[in-house]
């Protein structure tokens, strides 16, 4: 019985975790939304809050075979990745040495101007997926694949 208890507590906690993260951008939703088609183009997306106000917006670029030495000496990190950060602006970050993601508060967003929620939000991209992309540039219409989902 106890174990059971046990059990039943850690599923409990783990449930919560999931949900509370799945929902931590409940009530956001993609304005503008606009990929390029071809491979070099960027992806550039406008994210609203629950009042249909901009919040953020960001940019998508595969920057294989780019200088990517800015970031090279960077000791700015969002988890792993290394990132220019401008605080409670804008954070950017570069992975595999291949995807920039740049992440821009609105300057009337009480919500993501703020660096810690701009970084949670990077961090809800699927940058493991990002991570195994390998080969030639890749459209917009791919990495759009990669964004967090809103609004669940």
């Amino acid at each position: 019985m106890k174990r059971f208890i046990v059990l039943a507590l850690i599923c409990a906690v783990g449930f919560s975790f999931a949900s509370c993260k799945k929902n931590e951008f409940a009530g956001f939703k993609y304005d503008s939304f606009t990929p390029g088609e071809e491979p070099g183009s960027f992806l550039a997306v406008q994210v609203l809050d629950k009042n249909g106000k901009q919040a953020c917006w960001f940019h998508m670029l595969d920057q294989v075979g780019q200088d990517n030495s800015s970031y090279t000496n960077s000791t700015d990190k969002v988890g792993k990745y290394p990132a220019s950060i401008s605080p409670n602006n804008h954070v950017w970050i570069l992975v595999n040495n291949r995807f920039e993601i740049r992440l821009v508060a609105d300057s009337d967003s009480e919500v993501f101007k703020n660096t810690e929620m701009l970084k949670k939000f990077l961090m809800a991209f699927d940058l493991a997926g990002l991570e195994a992309i390998q080969g030639e540039k890749v459209s917009p219409k791919v990495m759009a694949k990669y964004i967090p989902q809103l609004g669940q």
